[in-house]
């Protein structure tokens, strides 16, 4: 600030995991990262008084999604998730994102597995509500080959992902994405098969799925 360098309003420790992604809407940020397994942690805000605001999480999943007071930082929720790179909300919804070729476990009662064949890396995205975290759904998204997540950003029709593939083709809800770069012919076509094609794709924010 000026000359006497940066004033903190406040500082949150988010449990011993790290932080991948951070979006700010409306009074609230939404976090979202790894957290080693087996951990036992919580999100922590010491206010002037001593009192803390805390969420626990445990680590069991791999990673974390938490809801943040912006004006004080103290923990409105915090969700023991699978490891996501990015999460993006609307206020009402939040989907969190990130790619791999391991089966991913959401709670007890839910699995997710890959779709690409031979244990190719498959986008995961799940839809939380924002207003508690409520898990709505979890989904594989991918062809036969590679699908990995770049990035996520919230547009006003929906959360916007982008990444890049090497399948053929995949589809997402209704939506089939043809991979312009698969399939280029030329003296070595066995050579330029395969190639990663970059993808931008809008989800929508009432499906079920």
């Amino acid at each position: 600030s000026g000359s006497d360098g940066p004033v903190f309003t406040w500082v949150t420790q988010l449990g011993c995991g790290e932080g991948y992604s951070v979006t700010v809407v409306g009074d609230f940020l939404y976090n979202a990262g790894p957290l080693g397994e087996g951990a036992t942690d919580v999100i922590t805000q010491p206010d002037l008084s001593g009192a803390q605001g805390a969420c626990a999480l445990t680590g069991k999943n791999g990673g974390y999604l938490a809801k943040i007071n912006k004006a004080d930082g103290k923990c409105v929720w915090a969700k023991d998730t699978p490891k996501n790179r990015r999460a993006v909300s609307d206020g009402t919804s939040v989907w969190a994102a990130n790619y791999g070729k391991d089966a991913v476990t959401y709670d007890a009662a839910h699995t997710v597995t890959p779709n690409g064949a031979n244990s190719q890396e498959d986008m995961f995205v799940a839809k939380y509500s924002a207003a508690d975290g409520t898990a709505q759904w979890a989904t594989a998204v991918g062809g036969v080959g590679r699908e990995e997540l770049y990035d996520l950003a919230m547009t006003s029709n929906g959360p916007m992902a982008v990444g890049y593939s090497d399948s053929a083709s995949f589809t997402m809800g209704d939506i089939e994405i043809h991979n312009l770069q698969h399939d280029l012919h030329g003296k070595e076509e066995h050579e330029l098969a395969n190639h990663w094609g970059m993808f931008a794709v809008v989800l929508s924010t009432t499906d079920a799925t």
